[in-house]
């Protein structure tokens, strides 16, 4: 497989970092599934598991690093002033 080229399910061609979706599309799997494997949740088959893992490393899948939760107030009644 290369990774020069990736071809996400809208067809259009771009280059950089796979993607759940080019990893999902490759092993035959939904993007669910791949997720759960990235996030290593139990209710993957150890063969579904082994696939996407391996994909994965051949595509040199890195998650995006999550961005720190934003506060957002509680909606609740107007307060007077």
């Amino acid at each position: 497989m290369t990774d020069a080229v990736l071809q996400p399910s809208n067809g259009k061609q771009r280059s950089g970092r796979a993607t759940l979706a080019v990893i999902a599309a490759s092993a035959g799997v939904s993007v669910a599934t791949v997720s759960k494997v990235v996030n290593g949740r139990a209710d993957v088959s150890a063969t579904t598991r082994a696939l996407v893992q391996e994909l994965l490393a051949e595509h040199d899948y890195t998650a995006r690093r999550s961005e720190p939760a934003r506060s957002v107030p509680a909606k609740g009644p107007p307060t007077a002033t």
